[in-house]
Formats: structure tokens, sequence, C-alpha cells
């Protein structure tokens, strides 16, 4: 299987998977289409832009308590990211990476995809 690599490969990006035969988008690698089965696999970089579908606070034993979100991406995917604890349901976001880890981000005006993480 051809294509960018990312974060599960130490470079600190989302790629995302598309089926050239149905059309079907997924996250994490795979050679073939989860949904049909087709080996027809073009892989490409996100922008990281999306938007929160939910959020919680996990509180470890051993570390300070930390937010995690899922993201719904712009090219049609969620991802599971790191966030602060404030952060909104339906807030706009830009997911990107500290530690090799993904950190959904501030705000960004609706449809505007590529915005930085300031």
């Amino acid at each position: 299987m051809t294509g960018p690599a990312d974060w599960t490969d130490g470079v600190p990006r989302l790629v995302v998977s598309r089926c050239a035969v149905c059309g079907y988008h997924w996250y994490f690698r795979r050679p073939r289409c989860p949904r049909c089965g087709s080996p027809r696999v073009t892989r490409g970089v996100s922008t990281g832009a999306g938007t929160v579908a939910a959020r919680t606070v996990l509180h470890p034993a051993s570390a300070p308590p930390f937010g995690v979100c899922l993201v719904d991406l712009d090219e049609g995917v969620r991802v599971l990211a790191r966030c602060a604890r404030g952060l909104g349901i339906g807030e706009a976001v830009v997911v990107g990476f500290e530690d090799g880890v993904p950190h959904a981000r501030g705000t960004r005006p609706p449809h505007a995809p590529g915005t930085d993480l300031n």
C-alpha cells in the first residue's frame, strides 16, 4: 500500500483513505476498502479541520485530568484527540500534534480549513 506516511509512522499528520470505487472514506490505513473490498485505495493528507462531535475529561490515577474529544474531520472521518477541557461540542477545531499525540486546538471560522493552531 502506498501513500503518505502519518503519525503511526512517526510523521505528525493525519492521512485519510478513500475508495476509488464506492467513495467511502476511513482513517486507519487498510489495503482494501472496508465497505466494498476494493483494492483501489487512495490516501491523502488531512487539513486537520473539523468539528467536535463529543468530549469528556479523563481522570487517570497517575496523572492530572485531561480532555479528549472525537472530531469529525472535514474529509469525512472521525478521529480521537486530546483537547482543552472547556472545548464545546459543535466547536470548530484544527487537529495538530504535540509530542506525537493528536490535539484539537482552538476555534476557526466555519469553512476555513488549514487554519493554524495558534
